[in-house]
């Protein structure tokens, strides 16, 4: 017995195409839907405003789903001065990683020279930034840099961008309760060096919100 083949009727040939793109488009969406999903689990909000130990403290909640890595949950930066069209700016940031039972926290010194069409090399560096964690208020730990000032000087300053100094990290559990306060904050202190020769140094700090960390979920 010969068997043949028989071409599927238009109206088969259109349910199976439509199968096809039904299948195709839930897949698309299946994974749009968990990229959203793992967007959204790492999340910082600023809350109000608290007064713990007499000082003024911003509240920052935290999300906590999954492990979050290397989240900004303060930040600030100045402007120390120009001179030669070239601006000296510093910044500082307090970054985290953490999870539902630890957390690593750090803070980090962003410098560089500023021109008119962007990043110039600075002359020179000579800056430092501190970190400042403290999980009960009473005794702050102070997390430096860990090789002290950051210098550079000429050639060696980083050529059109921006020299990033960590500090110490800290490395501890997770609260889930937003009653015992977490404080945190990052300065930073130096001179630098513009284009033209010209050192530049200014007695007021970048300096993070002073900060207290609440766990979400």
């Amino acid at each position: 017995m010969e068997i043949t083949g028989q071409r599927p009727s238009r109206r088969v040939a259109r349910l199976l195409l439509a199968l096809l793109l039904a299948i195709g488009m839930g897949a698309a969406v299946s994974a749009a839907t968990q990229q959203r999903a793992f967007a959204a689990s790492c999340s910082v909000q600023t809350g109000g405003q608290l007064n713990i130990d007499g000082q003024n403290v911003t509240q920052v909640i935290a999300t906590v789903d999954g492990t979050c890595a290397n989240q900004v949950i303060a930040h600030n930066c100045l402007s120390m001065g120009a001179n030669g069209g070239v601006t000296a700016i510093e910044c500082v940031d307090i970054y985290m990683t953490y999870s539902a039972s630890a957390v690593e926290a750090w803070g980090e010194g962003e410098y560089y020279c500023q021109g008119p069409s962007g990043y110039a090399q600075c002359a020179g560096m000579s800056v430092d930034q501190a970190f400042y964690w403290d999980a009960n208020t009473s005794s702050q730990g102070v997390y430096g840099h860990p090789g002290g000032d950051y210098t550079c000087s000429g050639g060696s300053c980083p050529a059109g961008g921006r020299a990033l100094v960590d500090t110490y990290h800290y490395l501890g559990s997770v609260t889930t309760e937003c009653t015992v306060p977490i404080i945190a904050k990052t300065i930073a202190s130096n001179s630098i060096t513009v284009p033209n020769g010209t050192r530049i140094t200014n007695p007021a700090v970048a300096s993070t919100p002073l900060i207290s960390v609440c766990w979400g979920s």
